[in-house]
């Protein structure tokens, strides 16, 4: 007996494959599963070679800044009679002199550690931090000028 060929509507289905009529939702045991790509980055930070030295330079230029203020503070006024003396002018300090030069002890010291503590905290965090020596040494020196500057002012006729 020979087979014959079935008819074209009953030809015979090809050899499934492995897993091919599993039903949907259905994987196989020894199945690879689908990679999918990993999540991205909350948010890029751009690497900024140049904060960490710039900070650290300003917080070195600040530790030394905050030295001169403090102790320029202890003896303000024999240094700005000795600063008129060179100008060729006489002054006569106010009697709050000593009470400025201890505003200058208190404030730079305290400026500096709030400068630093920030900058490094920031530094830490990964995040831009020179702005906070930087900050801190402009207000330091803000006091520093207008305490020099209302001393003059009130001490000498020349200055008004």
């Amino acid at each position: 007996m020979s087979q014959a060929a079935p008819p074209p509507d009953q030809q015979p289905r090809p050899r499934p494959r492995y897993g091919e009529y599993a039903p949907p939702g259905w994987v196989p045991p020894n199945a690879e599963q689908p990679r999918t790509a990993p999540p991205p980055a909350a948010t890029a930070v751009p690497l900024r070679t140049w904060d960490r030295p710039l900070t650290y330079a300003l917080l070195v230029l600040g530790f030394f800044g905050m030295l001169i203020g403090a102790f320029g503070g202890t003896n303000l006024g024999p240094l700005v009679e000795q600063a008129a003396q060179l100008q060729g002018m006489t002054l006569t300090l106010p009697p709050w002199t000593d009470a400025a030069g201890f505003v200058l002890v208190l404030t730079h010291p305290a400026l500096y550690a709030l400068g630093f503590g920030i900058a490094i905290t920031r530094l830490r965090q990964g995040r831009l931090a020179f702005w906070a020596p930087l900050a801190a040494g402009v207000v330091a020196a803000l006091i520093y000028n207008g305490v020099i500057t209302a001393i003059a002012l009130a001490g000498g006729a020349a200055f008004v």
